[in-house]
């Protein structure tokens, strides 16, 4: 056992198993909000730059959890000016 400041100021007890356990928990939580709150800015932006999204695509914008795939969509959508021009089929393939 070690003991850690907490903000309070006030010492906390930890074990060296959760600290290990608790990044990583915090780490995939993050991942996850981070590419959720990134597929739904993009589907704000093609709202904003008038570019209509089906069902069908905007379900997969917000299946999708790599970010990187997530801002190549946004760098099409400021060259395209279609879904069709943005999204290609093989990109919601399972």
């Amino acid at each position: 056992m070690t003991e850690h400041q907490t903000v309070s100021g006030r010492p906390s007890t930890r074990y060296p198993y959760q600290d290990e356990y608790a990044e990583s928990l915090f780490a995939k939580g993050f991942a996850k909000g981070f590419a959720k709150g990134r597929a739904k800015a993009l589907l704000v932006c093609l709202g904003e730059l008038g570019i209509t999204v089906s069902d069908e695509n905007r379900s997969g914008v917000m299946r999708c959890a790599d970010v990187a795939v997530l801002d190549e969509w946004l760098d099409r959508a400021l060259e395209g000016k279609s879904a069709e021009e943005i999204f290609q089929p093989e990109d919601f393939e399972a």
